[in-house]
Formats: C-alpha cells, sequence, structure tokens
C-alpha cells in the first residue's frame, strides 16, 4: 500500500488545484432581456418624456452582450408620468413626500408660500400681496381638491408584467420620477422576494427631491436648484455628489439654467453628473455596473464531466482509467462573495461501474469551495440566513478494495433539487465534480444549476 500523505497534500498535488482552466458557465436558461424603465419629473408631457426615454437607448441600443458573451434584447418600456399643469405636478410631488415620510407635513398657506417664492404669483399680479394670501391659498385648496395622486395601476400592472415574465429591470428616474420609483419599488419588493429576483431589480436615482432608499445609487448636482430649494423645507434629500458650476449653467445655452434639466444637464456627456469625476461614477458608469450586475445575476449552469472528482484512491489497478480535476468556477465573477448564500441543484444522470462491466445510472454532483492553495469547509448556516432549502449534506466515500483518500469539506449536491451553502471566508473558487467511488470510468455530464440569494433586509 503507497504511504498515506495528508488530504490536502495528495488533493493538491493530484488535481493542479492552481492551475486548473475555470468551469464553462452556461446558462440555465435562456439569458434573460433586460428592461429600462424610465420615469421623467415634473411638467413633461409625451413628447419631452420619448426625448428622455431615447437618450437612454442611446447608451445601450437594442441589444447588449454580458461578460458571459450572451446577446440580450434591451427593452425601453413607457412609463411616462403625464403632467396635470406644473402647479397639481408640485402638490403630487409634496403629498407622495408626505406618504413617503409621515412625519413630514405642509400646510396649503405654507404650499402658498412656495408658490411665491417660485414667482408663481409675481409680485405686479398683487401689489401688497398679504391680504389675498388666505383667499389664494383657499382656491389652490379648491383647485387641487380630490386630486389624489397614486403611483397609477397601470404602472404598477405594467411593472409587475416586467418582473413576473423574468426580464432583469433597471428603473432611471428623474426629479419627481423618483418618487414613483421608489413607491414602484416598494410595491414590486414582496414579489421579487417571492421569486428570488431582488437582485434584478435595479434603480438610478437622477436628482432626488426628497428621501430614497440609500441602498440604491443616485447622482444629484451640487448646483441643482430645484433639488437645494426642497431640501430647505426637510424633505431629506440626499446631497450633491458631482458638480456643475452655477456659472456655466448660466452662459451654456445647451444646458438648463436651473441645473436639473434631465437631457440638458444630467445627460450632457462632457459634464460630471454623466462623466463622473476622480471621486464619483457618473451616470454612464453607474448605468453600465448596474447592466453588468443584472445580466451576472442569472443562475448559471457549469457542465461537470463525471469523471471529475478532488478525491484520491490508494490501490486502484495500474491500468483504470484516470479521473479528471475538478470544475472550477470563479465566484467573484459571478458576483458571490463569502457570507453569500447560494443554492445548487443537479440536472442529468451518468453511467459508471464501466471498468467493472457493471455498468448503470445515477445522478446527482459534489461541490467543495477553496482558496489559491487549500480546501475550505462550508460556513455555517445562521437562523438570518435567506432561503427554506435544506442545507447541503456532507459527501462521504465508503468504497471497496481500495481506501478513498476522502476530503472533510465535500458535501452534495442533489438531483432536481435545490440545496443551500454559504460561502466561507476566504473562498475564491468553487469546485465541482461527481460523489463517486472510481471517477475514472465513469460517462455523461450533468448540469449544477447555481443561484446566489438575496440577503434579508
Amino acid at each position: 500500500m503507497k504511504t498515506k500523505l495528508t488530504r490536502l497534500a495528495l488533493a493538491i498535488a493530484a488535481t493542479g488545484l492552481l492551475v486548473q482552466p475555470p468551469a464553462r458557465a452556461q446558462q440555465c436558461e435562456a439569458p434573460r432581456d433586460v428592461a429600462i424603465a424610465f420615469i421623467n419629473g415634473v411638467d413633461v408631457d409625451f413628447d419631452g418624456y420619448e426625448t428622455g426615454r431615447a437618450r437612454l437607448e442611446q447608451e445601450f441600443g437594442k441589444h447588449y452582450t454580458g461578460a458571459d458573451t450572451f446577446d440580450r434584447q434591451v427593452l425601453y418600456p413607457a412609463f411616462h408620468n403625464p403632467s396635470d399643469t406644473l402647479v397639481l405636478d408640485i402638490y403630487e410631488s409634496l403629498q407622495q413626500i408626505r406618504r413617503q415620510q409621515p412625519e413630514w407635513n405642509l400646510s396649503f398657506p405654507q404650499l402658498y408660500g412656495w408658490m411665491k417664492k417660485l414667482s408663481f404669483f409675481p409680485d405686479w399680479v398683487y401689489p401688497d400681496r398679504s391680504p389675498f394670501d388666505a383667499v389664494a391659498s383657499a382656491a389652490l385648496a379648491a383647485l387641487i381638491r380630490g386630486h389624489t395622486p397614486e403611483i397609477t395601476d397601470e404602472m404598477v400592472s405594467k411593472m409587475r408584467d416586467l418582473v413576473d415574465r423574468k426580464l432583469n429591470v433597471l428603473v432611471v428616474s428623474h426629479s419627481q420620477g423618483n418618487l414613483y420609483a421608489t413607491a414602484l419599488e416598494k410595491a414590486m419588493r414582496q414579489r421579487l422576494h417571492e421569486l428570488n429576483r431582488s437582485g434584478q431589480y435595479k434603480t438610478l436615482h437622477v436628482a432626488p427631491p426628497a428621501e430614497i432608499d440609500m441602498r440604491n445609487k443616485y447622482i444629484t448636482n451640487d448646483n441643482d436648484m430645484v433639488v437645494n430649494f426642497s431640501r430647505r423645507f426637510d424633505t431629506h434629500a440626499p446631497l450633491g455628489n458631482v458638480t456643475v458650476s452655477a456659472l456655466l449653467q448660466k452662459v451654456r445655452r445647451d444646458l438648463d439654467p436651473f441645473g436639473h434639466g434631465f437631457v440638458d444637464l444630467y445627460m450632457t456627456r462632457d459634464l460630471q453628473p454623466y462623466a463622473g469625476s476622480a471621486g464619483v461614477k457618473g451616470i454612464k458608469t453607474l448605468l453600465a455596473d448596474h447592466m453588468a450586475e443584472l445580466t451576472r445575476s442569472d443562475a448559471i449552469c457549469p457542465q461537470v464531466d463525471s469523471r471529475r472528482t478532488w478525491i484520491q484512491y490508494q490501490d486502484l489497478p495500474p491500468v483504470f482509467p484516470p479521473v479528471l480535476p475538478p470544475e472550477q468556477l470563479n465566484l467573484a465573477a459571478h458576483g458571490i462573495v463569502p457570507g453569500d448564500v447560494i443554492e445548487l441543484a443537479s440536472n442529468g444522470s451518468w453511467s459508471y461501474d464501466g471498468y467493472w462491466g457493471g455498468t448503470g445510472q445515477t445522478t446527482g454532483a459534489a461541490g467543495i469551495f477553496a482558496d489559491d492553495a487549500a480546501y475550505l469547509g462550508k460556513a455555517m448556516l445562521g437562523q438570518g440566513d435567506t432561503g427554506a432549502s435544506p442545507e447541503a449534506a456532507p459527501m462521504t466515500n465508503e468504497c471497496t478494495n481500495v481506501t478513498p483518500i476522502d476530503n472533510p469539506y465535500d458535501f452534495l449536491i442533489p438531483d432536481a433539487a435545490w440545496a443551500r451553502v454559504k460561502v466561507p471566508a476566504g473562498a475564491t473558487r468553487l469546485l465541482l465534480g461527481i460523489s463517486d467511488c472510481f471517477q475514472g470510468d465513469n460517462l455523461g455530464t450533468v448540469s449544477v444549476a447555481i443561484r446566489k440569494l438575496e440577503k434579508n433586509d
């Protein structure tokens, strides 16, 4: 009998852990198309909306090829926020802020005060305006009475349809559109969770005038007069993170002088909001990042030859067919990092015992985590970890005639059923193979589906 080496030393020497090529990551299903949904701000008619939507289409066109080399169709469904006159649009915004931040309130006289500051009621109309404040406030209250701004059933239905069709969704919202985007994301949250698709829905906020979910990315011009004005009233609008100088806004005719326009400021290619700065990513880069994240979040299915393994055996016949090294999946390339919970399932069957003359069929696969030098045991699942599938069972080898040099860290991947594992600290690769005693004479390939579960909020 050969001298028994340590499990790790023999396994690394035999499999060439550090030099094997990565697994061929293939999609489990057809690559999902992407829907980019633009939601506009106040006082924008449909023609103006189409201008903004067309500007986004210039970024990616009708097709997008992800890092996996698969081509996806890019759709631009219309999510027009219709204008009901500027006054009512502003009132809509105030009501939306109030619903999102119940502690925030604004009376009709205060609203009228806003209108005066914005010069909707200029001085020449009322030489002495104070006697008319109460009357004008009451008139405005009557105008908007019964006007209940909500995200429309049509918007919710259209977004739910995109989600149920399993499209990857990127919402790009501007100004008041951010209030709609926040409400839409909240309305979709439960459905996305049910489908385990939270990672396939992203929101990019442009010039948000009120509080947003700060887990989302945003861009606001320091000299955006509209956002800065709204922030004075404790709307919790996030601070500016890019800059277009106030002077430039005044002297360049192609720019919105208020520093707030979507196409004529935020999407202008030579300015910080779009191009970014040394310390902050601009819209161009954020859009590209979101598209890369969306298209790499699909489940992947490496194809695993049934001869692959990290297990070594003593005293096999000298002419026994050799095994193959395990498939290797680069975790970071698929957005998987230590601490993530992933689910795995195998699909397909393979033949065994060809060398011994007793060929049979079976199913299933196995996996083990590794860094660049050693195998790693899966991390312990905790009560707060996401997912409902059972934890992957450990793999054990009981073979006759030979002694397997087992590995205490490997686990089974069931056939046609999901099993969960938590990625351990330091893991950079997931190795995949077959649970068997004598892999060298196996025939056939199985597919291993892998998907990352979203973390609980």
